[in-house]
């Protein structure tokens, strides 16, 4: 009976047992989504691509509880997982040779890419592009259904769309044969153009350099000699391009739409006179007789366009010189973090568009985490990748478009609630997308007008060039840039570069002002001594720059008033202006310099 007992009490408590752990439903694995991931291997540009992807993956694929192989894995509809499957593509930007992209690309989609996200470097994303929407169509003709690409990387606006309705091969101009290509970073040429421009003539001249060196200050432009930048370079030196009349865009010959500037000051002002045009090799520079040029016109601003590896030895022979110029404009390897060391330390007060600065919480709590997360996956990851041991690094603007498309592809597909979507239906999906992204709201644009944004409201002058016109949400599929892009403010938070400057090691942003993150923007003093505490930039430290750090005392990154005025009394950069700014204002009053303005 005992032995009985026993036996009943044994059986009770496992069935017990057994009822009170919950067991974790099981996927149902459907078909995996694949994702061709296509950038240049062996260049940053290409790690931040495969590693966004890589960590984007890794997500969807583990779900929200982060455990793999329970219901939520994947991107779930009507009760199926779909995993996500990533294939590797090399563009062979690295070498130029967009013939050897393509079979690549082809080969990917023959293996089934429902979805190819990357791309950089115009003159090889261009001729794949092509290759791609004839293969799109031609798949969408006979199933209905076709690949879309999300190009995360290249700028040119004519891959998307070259905004004048000339070009004859862009969304905007042949959206039936281009509407499976979608830009998900950075915004297009155009606009990037706009932005650190107009930062250059509403802050860098009136407020720093013509105060210093009088009016108009003499301006070198030098620019890598590659496609995306061609027009940038044009405009600012105001100039026409080769043959006046026409223009060569992606292998298309237009009538120029562009009327030739009158002169320079019809992009930057009349505080600005253009004395140099440069445009220097991408692979094999000699920048010994640009810098002496530079000397020889007395410049004192230099605006910089790089995209491909000779930035750091730019900026590099700038600060070796002590160049009597500031550096203003773009410069993509710049923005890795390890540019720092890899610069030995010469980029110090180099200012140009970055994604984010160092850690900004842009998106408070996520950019920073995924800036963190890059920092401990990415070794790991390129190490797999490339089956040897990679040192892990710090993400550049490829990472946040890719893991962003791949995090948005997962939303818009749940939230249709069906998968395979046909192409009649998956591409106005997209076009709707309305999100908060990783580094702010993101949408595409469209032909309809939603928001006319006028330089008036801020205060400015319209000004040719840079007038932004009615901004647009839908089917244009570019990156949707609201006008206070333009500002120091950034009310309406919808993706913009930001413009960043290197201070001791760390990126910090400079534009938008606004921002808890945000910080002032520094001279260097191989070219004025007092810059840091001459607060209005009159050549002397006094009772003006001591009323105005006490004027601006208290404010911090969260204060109302943390704006780009007060930022500039905030000596020590680190968030606030307190007592330790205003000792530092001070201790130089009475210091001078002479002659004022600087020779």
């Amino acid at each position: 009976m005992g032995a009985t007992k026993g036996i009943m009490l044994t059986l009770f408590l496992a069935i017990t047992l057994f009822v009170a752990i919950p067991i974790e439903a099981q996927p149902n694995v459907g078909d995996p989504i694949k994702i061709a991931v296509v950038g240049p291997q062996g260049w940053i540009q290409w790690d931040g691509i495969w590693v966004g992807a890589k960590m984007a993956q890794e997500k969807i694929n583990l779900g929200p509880d982060g455990i793999d192989g329970t219901a939520d894995d994947g991107i779930v509809v009507g009760g199926v997982n779909h995993l996500i499957e990533l294939k590797a593509v090399d563009s062979h930007a690295v070498e130029l040779n967009p013939s050897a992209g393509i079979t690549e690309l082809l080969d990917a989609l023959d293996w089934g890419a429902d979805f190819v996200v990357g791309g950089f470097r115009t003159e090889c994303t261009a001729p794949m592009r092509d290759a791609f929407v004839d293969y799109a169509k031609n798949k969408e003709a006979t199933t209905g259904y076709a690949p879309l690409w999300f190009i995360a990387g290249a700028s040119t606006d004519e891959l998307v769309d070259c905004g004048v309705y000339l070009c004859g091969a862009c969304v905007r101009d042949d959206y039936e044969r281009y509407k499976y290509i979608f830009r998900v970073t950075p915004m297009n040429s155009t606009t990037l153009f706009k932005q650190f421009a107009l930062f250059i003539r509403t802050a860098i001249l009136p407020k720093y350099l013509t105060k210093m060196y009088g009016s108009p200050v003499k301006t070198y432009i030098v620019a890598e000699d590659l496609t995306w930048d061609e027009v940038m370079g044009a405009v600012l030196a105001g100039r026409d391009w080769p043959g006046c009349s026409t223009i060569t865009k992606l292998g298309n010959t237009l009538p120029n739409p562009y009327t030739t500037p009158p002169n320079p000051t019809s992009v930057l002002g009349p505080d600005c006179e253009i004395v140099g045009y440069k445009r220097t090799s991408a692979s094999a520079p000699n920048f010994a007789p640009v810098f002496t040029d530079i000397d020889a016109t007395g410049a004192h601003l230099i605006i910089h366009i790089f995209s491909a590896v000779t930035g750091v030895d730019f900026i590099k022979k700038w600060r070796e010189r002590e160049t009597h110029a500031v550096c203003v404009g773009i410069n993509v390897e710049s923005q890795m973090q390890e540019f720092w060391d890899k610069s030995e330390k010469k980029c110090e007060y180099e200012t140009f568009l970055a994604s984010v600065g160092t850690r900004s919480p842009v998106v408070p709590g996520l950019t920073e985490a995924l800036w963190d997360e890059y920092k401990e996956k990415s070794g790991d990851i390129m190490t797999d990748f490339f089956g040897a041991s990679q040192d892990s690094t710090y993400p550049i603007y490829t990472f946040w478009g890719a893991y962003d498309a791949l995090i948005s592809l997962d939303e818009s597909i749940e939230a249709h609630g069906a998968w395979p979507i046909p192409t009649s239906e998956l591409i106005p999906l997209i076009e709707q997308t309305e999100r908060l992204g990783v580094l702010g709201k993101f949408a595409y644009t469209g032909p309809n007008p939603t928001i006319d944004f006028d330089l008036s409201t801020a205060g400015l002058q319209p000004y040719p060039y840079l007038e932004e016109n009615p901004t647009m949400k839908g089917t244009l599929h570019d990156v949707y840039v609201y006008g206070d892009c333009l500002i120091d403010a950034w009310p309406s938070g919808y993706v913009r570069a930001q413009i960043s400057q290197w201070h001791d090691g760390n990126l910090e942003v400079i534009r938008p002002a606004d921002q808890p993150y945000s910080r002032k923007y520094r001279i260097p003093p191989w070219m004025y001594s007092l810059a840091d505490v001459d607060l209005n930039f009159d050549g002397k430290v006094d009772m003006i720059d001591v009323d105005e750090a006490a004027l601006a005392f208290g404010t911090h990154t969260t204060h109302p008033n943390w704006t780009m005025d007060n930022i500039e009394a905030d000596i020590s950069g680190d968030g606030k202006v307190d007592i330790d700014d205003v000792v530092a204002v001070a201790t130089k009053y009475g210091e001078s310099v002479t002659p004022w303005p600087l020779e």
